[in-house]
């Protein structure tokens, strides 16, 4: 890909899958500068736009993360993964009030984006808000087709209300026994 990329550096699509190689081989810097090059080429590329900030979140460049999530934001304002990102970028820089305007703005463009809604209960748990984040993901961690992870962060957000029951609860099919134990630690 590396090879098709340099010997095609006007075809995004090129760029853009050697970009997405490099990323699934968590060579985050690398990526963030292939998926650059694409965007470059094809400023439109949704999958480059979004690819660039998650690189850049994944490879520790928080303020990097943030201003191609808001790029993507300005360039595609309909796009609730451009406001999801947005809002991890900061959260992890622990400017949670912007992080939840930004996963509500997600939420407004499509109220059944799993990733936004996931992503605000758990800020809304880090921001001491606990018991609004259970309401959030009761109903996704709860369906049947809900993830493990999923799961774990509805128990994260009992635990962080106070309710160590419910969160070994939700512990409890991946850690058995030692749910309770993993809940008071």
């Amino acid at each position: 890909a590396g090879t098709i990329a340099a010997e095609n550096p006007r075809d995004a699509q090129a760029q853009l899958r050697h970009a997405e190689m490099l990323a699934a081989a968590g060579r985050w810097e690398d990526a963030a500068a292939a998926y650059a090059r694409a965007l470059r080429v094809d400023g439109g590329l949704r999958a480059a736009r979004l690819g660039l900030g998650r690189a850049r979140l994944r490879g520790g460049d928080l303020a990097g993360a943030e201003a191609a999530f808001r790029e993507a934001a300005d360039a595609m304002p309909r796009d609730p993964g451009a406001q999801s990102g947005l809002g991890v970028a900061l959260d992890l820089q622990g400017r949670h009030d912007e992080a939840q305007a930004a996963y509500r703005a997600a939420l407004g463009l499509d109220p059944a984006h799993v990733g936004a809604r996931t992503n605000l209960a758990l800020s809304l748990t880090l921001s001491g808000q606990g018991a609004e984040a259970v309401r959030m993901l009761e109903t996704v961690a709860r369906a049947p087709q809900a993830t493990p992870r999923q799961r774990h962060n509805l128990a994260l957000a009992y635990a962080a209300a106070g309710d160590a029951s419910r969160a070994a609860e939700m512990l409890a099919p991946e850690l058995g026994e030692t749910s309770r134990e993993a809940v008071l630690a």
